[in-house]
């Protein structure tokens, strides 16, 4: 039996789900906005004996479960606290304790999974972008030329000398303005004119690399299944192709690709230095053909990548899920 721990909205986790239906294989998801609706029950005598429980009251023994994959998402503990009588200080310290206590629970869990076989680790999720950079140049990857300080004047010496963008140092940080609407900061071209700040904190400038086209790659345990985006057509889409919806009236024009061997080889070093069983590569090709590592995203979307280039990306993790 498998276990599966994913969020409600990630279509492939749910193509995965239905190829593991359709071989009768037995398997269990949790969903981090339900995984409420599941209890554990942990006695300790000889050994651990853990039990996930349903509202309906249908019992998983942990023992049953062969290997576990851990897609995104986290257990969601939920306590609700009588705040009427306590005050905002004493509510956020007891929500802080009951915070760490879940996530010792959660670690237990994914602890004990990975002693069995997990293929990806829940401490992993939000891989460390400077980190992933670093080990990357390491590794013989080309980046781009990258300045993060909190300085105005080599901030703008930066920009002022170089084609620039500017890009969260680690996370996008979407504002929700409407009921299912958000607004996020993207990469963005700047210039030296927009620098009218006489302080700044910590930012992270790159130098623009004119681009040929850039690649969204999906690493999967040793396979690489990479696709090519003409983002630079579209001038929307020029400096990020998430700016231009793939479903308008001028969408990117994605194709598979064959990455070069030597690539091939950089992307499977990277991966198991970060320790990351899978997970979404950002790189893009300039006019001379040279290749930049630009970030990679453990829990990265692949959905689109499996769909347009027909490469049925869900159907070898069934598989391997069974094997």
């Amino acid at each position: 039996m498998i276990f599966i721990l994913s969020e409600e909205i990630d279509k492939s986790t749910d193509i995965v789900c239905n190829w593991l239906y359709y071989s009768n294989f037995q398997f269990l998801r949790i969903n981090s906005e339900v995984s409420s609706n599941f209890h554990l029950q942990i006695h300790i005598k000889e050994m651990f004996d853990i039990f996930f429980i349903n509202n309906k009251g249908e019992s998983y023994d942990f023992n049953k479960f062969s290997k576990a994959w851990f897609r995104r998402g986290f257990f969601n503990f939920e306590l609700k606290i009588k705040k009427n009588k306590l005050n905002i200080i004493t509510i956020k310290s007891i929500e802080q304790h009951i915070k760490n206590e879940a996530d010792t629970i959660f670690s237990l869990i994914t602890y004990l999974f990975c002693e069995k076989y997990a293929i990806n680790n829940p401490n992993n999720y939000n891989q460390n972008k400077l980190i992933a950079l670093y080990e990357a140049q390491k590794i013989g990857f080309q980046i781009p030329q990258t300045l993060l300080c909190d300085k105005t004047k080599l901030i703008t010496d930066f920009v002022n000398n170089n084609s620039c963008i500017a890009k969260n140092i680690q996370d996008i940080f979407p504002i929700k303005i409407k009921p299912n609407i958000y607004c996020c900061n993207y990469i963005k071209k700047i210039t030296v004119n927009e620098i009218t700040e006489n302080k700044y904190w910590y930012s992270l400038f790159q130098k623009e690399i004119e681009k040929k086209y850039e690649l969204r790659v999906f690493y999967f345990l040793g396979q690489v299944y990479t696709m090519a985006i003409f983002s630079q057509l579209d001038k929307e889409s020029a400096v990020d192709f998430r700016n231009v919806n793939a479903n308008g009236e001028h969408p990117n024009r994605m194709v598979p690709f064959i990455l070069p061997h030597d690539i091939k080889i950089k992307i499977k070093r990277l991966m198991k230095v970060l320790k990351l069983e899978s997970g979404s590569l950002d790189i893009i090709v300039d006019y001379h053909d040279d290749y930049y590592f630009l970030e990679v995203n453990p829990v990265g979307q692949f959905n689109f990548v499996s769909e347009i280039c027909n490469y049925y990306i869900e159907k070898d993790i069934a598989k391997h899920l069974k094997s």
